[in-house]
């Protein structure tokens, strides 16, 4: 996940990376650690095209097994949280363009 700390998240570059990033990674907490913050990562009528693959792995997380962690409910509230605003920032850029 160090390698992501070096992408801009304003660079249109970095959000294309991400979403081959979530390609590779098979642990779920690093799914989450990479996810938590693409609400931020620059999106728009480029790379709008790619918001749905993030959307469907949030919510493949969101319906796959419980996970045996304290955190486990505040997790999904975050994810929950993630997808509305991905949903929402989805909507803005489509009716622009």
């Amino acid at each position: 996940m160090e390698l992501v700390s070096i992408f801009p998240l304003t660079e249109f570059y970095s959000t294309n990376c991400f979403v081959e990033f979530m390609g590779f990674l098979s642990s779920r907490e690093a799914l989450v650690n990479l996810l938590w913050r693409s609400p931020e990562w620059l999106w728009s009528e480029g790379n709008i095209s790619l918001i749905h693959k993030v959307i469907n792995k949030i919510t493949v997380i969101i319906g796959g097994p419980p996970i045996d962690s304290l955190d486990y409910e505040d997790e999904l509230v975050m994810l929950n949280g993630i997808n509305q605003k991905l949903k929402v920032i989805q909507n803005r850029v489509n009716e622009r363009f």
